[in-house]
């Protein structure tokens, strides 16, 4: 029979999985370690450890060499939240474009005792909330697996104009993309068909090869650029939020 600890909170359908396996849950001395975004560190690996699971896909947050040497297995699950993940992209997008976080701060404001003179009050303003539609907009995707194969997706069926940057994409990820997607050669500012995006998703770890690269393509944005970012990248965004060079974000 093997244990395991746990760092943050599991869903409890995962747990019954192991419970009705005759694993068990122990504070100390664990054979595998569960967590989400806990900071682990080699002080955690125990003598008796053999394996590290992360519940996502990044792993920045696990010393992978540390591990390595002591022959700790760690693995991730990639996809498993990347539908909440997708919503969530869509989502902000939304909010950002249409004015709908605004329209509501405004209706909030609105004190009438009747009917028709609030029905007055909205129909005099509505325009100033109607922002742009997502219908005709181009979408940069870097990083398509996959959230961004199902990012891409759910654009695609919005209308949006898709371009997708991935040297690593993985043959079951080229199935799930629409055929129309634009395929970007590069992240170096020198690719014009990035720097023609309205919307950009960055689908990375800090550990992804070619954020430098990135980094200067995004240092190129026109003004009104939009930006949103779905993974630990943040801190590109936060880089650009102070250059002022973004007019809405949105974390999921």
């Amino acid at each position: 029979m093997f244990n395991y600890k746990t760092f943050n909170n599991i869903a409890e359908d995962g747990l019954d999985i192991l419970r009705n396996k005759k694993f068990k849950e122990v504070s100390e001395k664990p054979d595998g370690i569960l967590l989400r975004s806990y900071n682990i560190s080699n002080k955690d690996f125990e003598d008796n450890l053999l394996c590290i699971a992360r519940a996502g896909a990044g792993t920045n947050n696990i010393p992978i060499e540390d591990a390595t040497k002591k022959g700790i297995v760690v693995f991730n699950t990639p996809g498993a939240n990347a539908n909440a993940v997708k919503e969530l992209v869509i989502c902000g997008m939304l909010l950002s474009s249409r004015g709908i976080i605004e329209g509501i701060e405004f209706a909030k404001k609105l004190d009438f005792e009747d009917a028709e003179s609030l029905n007055k009050a909205m129909e005099a303003q509505k325009k100033a909330f109607a922002g742009n539609e997502l219908a005709g907009k181009t979408l940069g995707i870097i990083g398509l697996g996959s959230i961004g194969s199902m990012l891409a997706q759910a654009a695609h069926t919005l209308g949006m104009r898709l371009v997708g940057y991935d040297p690593y994409i993985s043959i079951e990820g080229a199935w799930r993309l629409p055929a129309d997607v634009e395929k970007a050669e590069t992240m170096e500012p020198k690719q014009r068909i990035l720097l023609g995006c309205d919307w950009w998703d960055m689908i990375l770890t800090f550990q992804s090869k070619g954020r430098g690269g990135f980094l200067q393509t995004l240092r190129r944005l026109r003004p009104w650029k939009l930006f949103c970012s779905s993974q630990t990248m943040f801190l590109c965004m936060f880089h650009l939020l102070r250059t002022q060079k973004i007019l809405s974000t949105s974390q999921t």
